[in-house]
Order: structure tokens, then sequence, then C-alpha cells
């Protein structure tokens, strides 16, 4: 479980620095989101979601879909 620790951390530095250079970018908001839900931090999670689908195109369920998973499901297991 510390690997997978350290490994999200890794992937929250590196999202920040491609949301650095592409902050309205939906696939990046929304793997940030993945990242703080894998650390059971739904909140945050929901809160980058949020920004993804905001930026969405309207087509995009999967976006959504994403949003409702992030806000309702159980964490992932580890």
């Amino acid at each position: 479980a510390e690997q997978l620790g350290v490994r999200l951390d890794e992937a929250e530095k590196d999202m920040t620095e491609a949301l650095t250079l592409n902050p309205d970018q939906p696939a990046y908001l929304d793997t940030m989101a993945e990242v703080h839900f894998a650390k059971r931090d739904r909140k945050t999670a929901v809160k980058w979601s949020a920004q993804a689908v905001n930026y969405a195109p309207l087509n995009d369920n999967m976006i959504r879909h994403q949003y409702e998973r992030f806000a309702n499901d159980p964490f992932p297991e580890n």
C-alpha cells in the first residue's frame, strides 16, 4: 500500500504539472479526480471532477459518469 501511495503522489505531481500547462483539459482534470478518489479523498475528487464536467463537451457522457462515480461509489480496494 505504501508503494501505491508514493505512485499516487507522483501521479498527482505529474497532473499538477500537466494542468499548469493546460488547465481546462477535461481528461487531465478527470485524472486528477481519479488520483484523489484513489487516495479516498471524495471531496477533492468531486471538486476536480466537477471542473472536468464544466470543460467537457456536452456529449461526453464518460466525464459525467465519472463525476457520479466519484460522488457516490465506494472507494476502490487497494
